[in-house]
This record gives structure tokens, sequence and C-alpha cells, in this order.
């Protein structure tokens, strides 16, 4: 029985499957939005119901707001403007009717779409978009159950609509009056007090001091009957204060992405506008023109400016071996036995503890003499050169001068059975 077990345990091995991933080299700096704001003061007497989400643009003169005598009235309003939604999609599905050509299988693909959507925004709790799939998914699920012909219309459903919308219409009261946009630009609700800590004219010539007296300062009072704000132009800025030996890193006018660990996942374009270097340290300054509710809120963050992307299969540390070239790779699980695929390391983390090796290794023949080049060598010699004899070239020979890759299976695949865990472990082994 002990026999036994140490068999077990000795040939037992813990695998992952090799998965395609992106990383970058960064740059982690603190950095202070800038933006051409204007705060909106109005003074109201009843419940501001804003029509606009944060960061959502608006035309001049166009509505950002509506005053209602209460907020129930707000709330009224806003259930009669979804029913609209539902009551218009519903009449457009039913001009469509039975005769519609549209294929079921298109039809499950795009549910299927937006149900992967809809779970994918609720997992990472941006909830802005949910009402939109919403409607997306009841417009599909309606669409199949006329295609099916599980339904023929939807009279009944839309006279049920018609009806509620009527009821709660004959409830609420009128908006007072609206709320309107000076300028052109992008909506954000809520003031925080530091719109006018660094000028946004100025923002190519700031210096680290002036950057890291707005990093530290209080914010200023809101005006009372402040309703929200309005930044009139579509670009905005982060300063950052990046250490002098770091700044090979970056040059004026190159174009890269950051990520605000704290505001959004997603990787922001920006632009190296300026490079203003004060002793040890400098003020990068970086122009933006992506806008959303979260990026709406920013103001000082911790950047990370992403310097080079790498691509490729991820390697954890532990499953790295060497074969008897020296050569690294892993073993990986065909079937019950190892087999050592060498990796090619493209980039190696020491925070995480892992590499990124190249996906496709592929290992051509080396390029032949082009025709110019035998032209020129010809010329040389007007002698004739007498030519060998044709020899049929061995297996090894051929393989060396054909035009298709050579075969790389012994390099690590995509979707390998990767051992990332185990004991003993040599090529040809045999594990549960």
């Amino acid at each position: 029985v002990g026999y036994q077990i140490f068999l077990y345990a000795s040939s037992s091995v813990e695998i992952q499957t090799v998965t395609a991933h992106t990383t970058y080299e960064t740059l982690d700096v603190d950095g202070f939005a800038i933006r051409n704001e204007q705060i909106l003061n109005q003074a109201t007497d009843g419940y501001v119901y804003y029509t606009l989400e944060n960061g959502a643009r608006v035309a001049n003169g166009g509505v950002i707001a509506e005053i209602y005598p209460s907020e129930q009235d707000a709330l009224t309003y806003k259930k009669i403007t979804a029913l609209d939604a539902d009551i218009n999609a519903l009449q457009v599905l039913q001009k469509q009717g039975s005769v519609s050509k549209t294929n079921l299988e298109n039809i499950n693909a795009q549910i299927q779409q937006t149900q992967r959507g809809l779970v994918r925004d609720v997992a990472a709790g941006q909830l802005v978009n949910v009402d939109a799939w919403r409607s997306e998914l009841l417009g599909l699920l309606n669409r199949k159950q006329i295609l099916v012909g599980k339904v023929t219309d939807f009279e009944e459903r839309l006279a049920k609509l018609k009806s509620e919308r009527s009821a709660l219409e004959g409830t609420a009261k009128a908006s007072s009056g609206t709320v309107t946009s000076p300028v052109a630009g992008y909506f954000i609700s809520a003031p925080d007090g530091y719109e006018n800590t660094l000028s946004y004219d100025d923002v190519l010539t700031l210096n680290v001091e002036q950057v890291k007296t707005a990093m530290t300062s209080k914010p200023a009072t809101v005006p009372k009957g402040s309703i929200g704000k309005v930044v009139g132009n579509y670009e905005w800025y982060l300063a950052c204060v990046v250490p002098a030996d770091k700044l090979s890193q970056v040059s004026e006018g190159e174009s890269l992405n950051v990520r605000l660990e704290f505001a959004s996942d997603d990787a922001i374009p920006v632009t190296v506008m300026a490079i203003n270097r004060s002793n040890d340290q400098a003020v990068v300054v970086l122009k933006c023109s992506y806008m959303s509710e979260e990026l709406s809120s920013v103001r000082n963050e911790k950047v990370q400016i992403l310097l080079k992307e790498h691509s490729g299969l991820y390697v954890p540390d532990r499953a790295l071996q060497f074969n008897e070239e020296n050569e690294p790779g892993v073993f990986v699980r065909i079937g019950t036995t190892l087999h050592f695929r060498r990796v090619q390391i493209d980039y190696h983390s020491d925070k995480g503890g892992y590499c990124i090796c190249t996906e496709n290794v592929e290992r051509l023949r080396p390029a032949e003499p082009s025709q110019e080049a035998v032209s020129d060598a010809s010329d040389e010699s007007e002698e004739p050169i007498e030519e060998p004899p044709e020899e049929i070239p061995s297996a090894d020979e051929t393989s060396e001068l054909s035009d298709e890759p050579v075969d790389t299976t012994e390099y690590l695949q995509l979707y390998d059975d990767m051992v990332v865990g185990g004991k003993n472990l040599y090529d040809g082994k045999i594990v549960r």
C-alpha cells in the first residue's frame, strides 16, 4: 500500500492550459487631470432630473436637466419615457410581422452575444449600459417569438403598456423648466472643487512644483446652487510627475496608452504634449480625447503609462524547466506521457512571476541569394563553370532547403496541457 501511494504521489502533476496573454512594461506615476470646466449655477425651486449621464456629450444649448415639482414627478416621467421606448419597439416589430426573413440561427447568436455583454458589464460593475442591453435583449426575444410562431402579434401587450402609460400621465406634473448647456462639450453632474486649481490654458507650461501643490491641495468650496459642470473642450490633460531618470522612456509627440486602475481597466490612448524638467523630476503632459462616466470623475490618480506591449503565451515561472542543452521550456502532458517543449521568452515579469513566450515559432531555411547577386558573381569570370552531377538530397537536406516552415512541434503551443507542478519530471514520464 505504501509503495502504491509513493507511485501515485511521484507520478501526479498539476496541469494548466496554455493561454494567450498581453502585458505591458509600465511606468507608474502620479497624475492630475486638467479640463476646461465651467460650473453651472442656476437657482431652482424643484427637483433636478438629469437627462444626461456623466461624461455624455452635449451641444451648445442642449438640455442637461429638467426641473420637476418633486422627486416623485421626476420618477414618473422616467417611467413614462421607458414605456414609450417599449411601445415604439413593439410597434416597429409589429409592422414586420411573421413574414420576416431573419434567420433563426442569427437571432440566437445575437441573443447569446447580448447576454454575454450584459453579464460582462454587470460583473465589471459597469451599470451604465444595463438599460440598453435590456432593451436590445427584449427586442431580440420578441422577434424570435414571432419567427417561431409562438405569438402572431403584440396587440395585447401594446394595449397593456398604453394603458399603464395613460395612468401614469394622469398623475404626473409637467416640468417647470430646463437647464441648458452654455457651451458644447460633455457634462459632469458633480463639481469636485478642483476646477480652477490649475489653468487649462497654461497646461503645457506647468512645472513640477505647481503640479505637486495641486495634488496635495484641498478642494475649494463648491458654490451653493451648483447643479453640475460642463467641460468646454473634448480634449483634456493629465499632468504626471515623472522621475528624471525615466524620461528616456517617453518622448514629446509620442502616442501612448495609459491605464487609470481606480477608474477604468481599459487602455486609454494619449499623446505626450510636453515634458518640462525641474532638477531630478519632470512634468509630462498627456493629452486625451477619450471620455466615459468613470473618467469624468478622475482628478488625482495613480497613472500607469503603458510603454511596450508584449503578447504571447502565458507561462508561470514555476512551470519553467531546462533541457540538457540548457534551453528553457516546459513539460506538457500528451495522453499520459510528459514531453519537453521549448519556449522563446519574449518578456519576464519580476513582480508577477511569469513569462510571455512567442506564440508561433517558425524557423525557415536561410534566404537564397538574389538574382542580382548571382548575376554579379557570374560576371567576374567568363569561363564556363562545369556543373556537378545532380544528386538526390537526403531527408535532412530536404528539410533544410524546403520553403515550408520546419516542424515546430517541439515548441510550446497554445492550449497545450502545461505542467505547473510535480516532482521528478523528465521527458517520457508516465503520469496520472
